[in-house]
This record gives structure tokens, sequence and C-alpha cells, in this order.
């Protein structure tokens, strides 16, 4: 087996990357077997060809890797996010939690407003008729204190007269 590194094929600068060079027999095909004859018969001689093919699969190897490490960027992203959501939902359901309890508080404050109110309207009608009641007697009072002097005025022009 031999391995060969290629530090050109590395955008990032030096890397070693191992890969494998013995040749291989496709089966199948009459060109896919001359093919692979060829390559067995020619194992022993490493071409510019073979540098160039080296090279760019070592490029597709870096590529590949760093999409790897892209995905789970995104991976680590995702999972990133998906607790900022459920953190975010729960703080959205303690609120809505909160709104529903001030709401029922607003509606019981509401509805005693309004119990306080007839309350209230009840008080001004009773006192209303006890306004009445004691203008009515003290009508009764003044006019009950008139025939008293009337009747001492008529007594005292009666006795003195």
């Amino acid at each position: 087996e031999r391995q060969r590194t290629d530090a050109r094929s590395s955008p990032r600068g030096t890397s070693e990357v191992g890969a494998q060079t013995d040749p291989v027999v496709v089966l199948g095909g009459d060109a896919a077997g001359a093919a692979a004859r060829r390559g067995v018969e020619s194992a022993g001689v490493w071409t510019d060809e073979d540098d160039d093919a080296q090279a760019e699969a070592l490029r597709t190897i870096a590529l590949l890797g760093e999409r790897c490490g892209q995905s789970r960027q995104s991976e680590g992203l995702v999972v990133d996010l998906e607790e900022q959501l459920k953190s975010e939902s729960a703080a959205r359901q303690e609120l809505d939690a909160q709104v529903a309890h001030e709401r029922s508080r607003k509606e019981a404050a509401q509805q005693q407003v309004q119990c306080l109110e007839y309350e209230l309207d009840g008080k001004e009608a009773a006192l209303q008729v006890a306004e009445k009641a004691l203008e009515r007697r003290d009508a009764d009072l003044q006019e009950a204190h008139h025939n008293v002097r009337s009747w001492q005025d008529a007594a005292a022009s009666t006795a003195g007269g």
C-alpha cells in the first residue's frame, strides 16, 4: 500500500491525508475490464495524471470536511435555536398565564365596582325618600306651629278682650 501526502491541495496549508493507491480491479464490461487490466499492468508507474487525480481527490476530501464542519456548526445552531424557541415559548406561556390572571382580577374589580354602584344607587334612592319624608314632616311641623300660634293668639285675644 502506497500513501502520499500533498500539501499543495490543502487550502488551509500543510495537512497529511492517507489515500489508497493500490490498483483496484473493476469487474464487469469489456471496457471496464480492459481499463482495469491496463491499470494493473502500469501499477508500478505513478504519473502526473495520478498526481492530478490524487490532488483532486484530496481537494474533494477537504471540501467534504469543510462541509461536514459547516453541517455540524449548522446543527449546533439549530439546537441553540430550538432551545431559544423552547425558552421563548415557556416565557410566552408564563406571560399568557399572567395576562389571564390579570384579566380575571380586572373582571372581579369591575364586578365589585358595579356592585358598589348598585349599592350607592340604592342608598341614594333611600336618602331621597328620607329627605322627602323629612320635608313633609318639616312642613307638617311648621303647619302645627302655625296652628298652635293661631290658637294661642285666638286664646289671648279672647281672654284679653
